[in-house]
């Protein structure tokens, strides 16, 4: 059966500097994705390309509304948008155009003025599109909440269900470090505890998402580390 995907990941700002190297395609090589085609990265598209990066198009917006950040403040969203491989085969010459429905959709919603950048990559097995934004609400405040939509009881009922009730503990990030690698394969319920789990080990990580679904980032020294213990944790295979 075919079908649509939307994805949202929150982010607090620690990884725009990983996602922007990912989404811009500012390297030479990408060695944690194998489903990178570089000889048909020229086919990638924009709908809305970022004047400088992402970390100062996040700044520079924050900074126009005058909004109060906080030091918990989402202060960008991730959005990952593609249809089910299928799909995309049977209608390869239509890719584009649904892409550029979805980005019509998705900036009534968020406002274009909120968007930083929305890449359309077609060098990978699936094609899929990326679309980064600054949550502003209409009054110039940052606000991610899911309240309006009624999604913030549903997630959390089933959160609250797949988990034992003693999980519930606090748990303080060590300090940050760049996150170059990354590890995949995590239900997306599961994505900030699997982050937890790390940081109880002493493992700085933050969640993400890339172009085939949500996904852990460290750095490259703690990756194997990071995976076994996730590993025995059961978030991934």
């Amino acid at each position: 059966m075919a079908y649509a995907i939307l994805r949202f990941a929150k982010h607090k700002g620690g990884a725009s500097k990983a996602l922007s190297a990912h989404h811009e395609r500012t390297k030479d090589s990408y060695a944690s994705n194998p489903d990178i085609d570089l000889s048909r990265t020229a086919q990638n598209f924009h709908l809305v390309t970022p004047r400088w990066s992402y970390e100062q198009e996040i700044k520079h917006r924050i900074q126009t509304a005058g909004c109060r950040v906080r030091k918990d403040s989402v202060k960008f969203v991730d959005t990952l948008v593609t249809v089910s491989p299928e799909f995309a085969k049977a209608h390869e010459a239509e890719m584009p155009e649904y892409f550029r429905r979805a980005f019509d959709f998705l900036k009534e919603r968020v406002g274009e003025e909120n968007i930083i950048s929305a890449v359309v990559h077609m060098d990978e097995k699936t094609p899929h599109m990326h679309l980064c934004f600054v949550p502003l609400t209409a009054d110039g405040r940052l606000s991610a909440k899911a309240e309006k939509a009624g999604l913030s009881k549903i997630l959390a009922a089933r959160k609250a269900a797949a988990k034992p009730a003693a999980e519930a503990e606090t748990v303080t990030a060590p300090p940050a470090e760049p996150c170059t690698a990354s590890i995949p394969g995590i239900e997306v319920m599961d994505l900030e505890d699997a982050v937890q789990a790390l940081w109880k080990a002493g493992i700085y990580a933050e969640s993400g998402m890339g172009c085939t679904g949500p996904l852990v980032m460290m750095s490259e020294a703690n990756h194997e580390k990071a995976l076994e213990i996730l590993k025995k944790a059961g978030y991934v295979g």
